[in-house]
């Protein structure tokens, strides 16, 4: 059984491009990059039924068990999440802050394991959902 979904939302959920225009309708902020906080207009096309995908989310799970993933900044995260209608608490969205606050490097070669197998967790959460997700494809696209 599920008890955790996991939704990354980067090329997943939604599309966004930095400072020029998509060809689809697409909602538009502005936010300080993480380089040297010059302001940027993010324009991000949010998928055709992601508010209702973490509706379904949270149906199964319930919201307290549903979180965004993004390799993006917190504030990005929040304003998408507020945007797109997601309705999850801003304390279940994991960004790039969260990933250097708990990655620490190892003896061997530097690589980070901690987040590794965090990650890998995720991904079979995640392979779990899809997989779920494809059987009630199935089921209601059967004709009547």
């Amino acid at each position: 059984m599920i008890k955790r979904i996991f939704q990354d939302i980067d090329e997943c959920i939604l599309h966004t491009v930095i400072n020029t225009h998509p060809h689809e309708t697409y909602v538009e902020f502005t936010l300080p990059g993480y380089d040297n906080g010059t302001l940027h207009t993010y324009r991000t096309i949010i998928r055709p039924c992601a508010k209702e995908l973490f509706e379904y989310y949270n149906s199964v799970v319930g919201k307290e068990n549903v979180y965004i993933l993004t390799s993006s900044i917190r504030q990005y995260a929040e304003t998408l999440n507020r945007l797109g209608g997601f309705g999850l608490d801003n304390d279940h969205i994991f960004s790039r802050e969260d990933i250097s606050k708990y990655s620490h490097s190892s003896a061997w070669s530097g690589e980070n394991h901690q987040m590794e197998q965090q990650i890998q967790n995720l991904q079979v959460h995640l392979l779990l959902v899809v997989g779920h997700l494809l059987e009630l494809i199935q089921q209601f696209s059967k004709p009547y």
